[in-house]
């Protein structure tokens, strides 16, 4: 579990340290970086599956997260030309992450020491990560399907567009080692919950 997340010059915040707990709700008004903080993690997962951490940077843009370029991740009055992320889990291991920032890239270049690669075995870097993205657009005429997504490697969708499909193999199953487990919480097949 991540207990602490620091953010540095990245899109509203200058400097942030977060806390959290076994549950943590983020609420607010509109544009106050409820997102961004999602969105720095996700710029992490991203980065690592594209090959790019921990030796070459951060991809601005992927299958979780299209911020843009660079000039659209810094913060605006940031005093130095980096971006940081720090995160801190329950084992008290840590990673730290320095991209430099150049205006006009997609890919900040990587500047500070490696991490440890027992950082990137933590289920943010991993096969036990799910995350369903928040989206608007109405019903849809069918269920995608993927049986590799599903079936080996345990996923979701990055957008929840396997959910259906998910849950017609893994019925009641225990979604591992995701926020949604809990011993005595168990996943209902569609059937169930009509």
């Amino acid at each position: 579990m991540i207990t602490s997340l620091h953010l540095l010059n990245f899109k509203p915040f200058a400097n942030l340290l977060l806390e959290f707990k076994k549950l943590t709700l983020f609420s607010g008004l509109n544009s106050t970086g409820k997102s961004s903080v999602m969105q720095s993690l996700l710029l992490l997962r991203q980065s690592y599956q594209q090959g790019l951490l921990p030796e070459k940077g951060l991809a601005l843009n992927g299958d979780f997260v299209n911020v843009g370029t660079a000039r659209d991740a810094l913060f605006e009055g940031a005093k130095e030309d980096l971006i940081g992320f720090d995160i801190v889990w329950e084992n008290n291991s840590e990673g730290l992450w320095r991209f430099k920032y150049d205006q006009e890239v997609d890919v900040l270049n990587i500047v500070s020491e490696p991490v440890t690669s027992e950082v990137y075995k933590s289920n943010l870097f991993g096969n036990n990560f799910h995350y369903l993205q928040a989206e608007r657009l109405g019903p849809r005429p069918f269920n995608e399907m993927s049986d590799y997504q599903v079936r080996q490697l345990g996923q979701l969708g990055i957008k929840g567009e396997y959910a259906a499909h998910f849950l017609a193999i893994n019925g009641r199953k225990v979604i591992p080692n995701s926020s949604l487990s809990h011993p005595e919480v168990k996943l209902k097949t569609l059937r169930n919950e009509e």
